[in-house]
């Protein structure tokens, strides 16, 4: 079975810390994804980021719509390198164990 968002907790919580190469979860697995705008972020909570990752049932990286300061629902398995400039924004990943 496939979890909706409103079933997934964020059980596991990590913090990206590097863009410089795509990021994706050790374990690999898929995960949701939360931005927190910072010091001089073009963006305030509530407005949408594009940005550039690779949806779970995607066979490569597009551009994906994310609300910043909110869990979003959209399962990734991972974020294209330089896709959210980290000097701005802090971003954190929920891993989705069962997906």
């Amino acid at each position: 079975m496939i979890n909706t968002f409103e079933s997934v907790k964020a059980m596991k919580v990590e913090k990206v810390t590097d863009l410089s190469s795509a990021f994706s979860l050790e374990s690999k697995n898929a995960f949701h994804i939360f931005i927190a705008p910072g010091a001089g972020a073009d963006l305030d909570c509530g407005e949408v980021m594009q940005i550039s990752a690779k949806p779970a049932k995607n066979n490569a990286a597009t551009t994906v719509p994310i609300v910043v300061g909110d869990w979003n629902p959209v399962v990734l398995d991972s974020i294209s390198a330089s896709a959210i400039d980290l000097t701005k924004y802090d971003v954190f990943v929920s891993e989705i164990a069962d997906y």
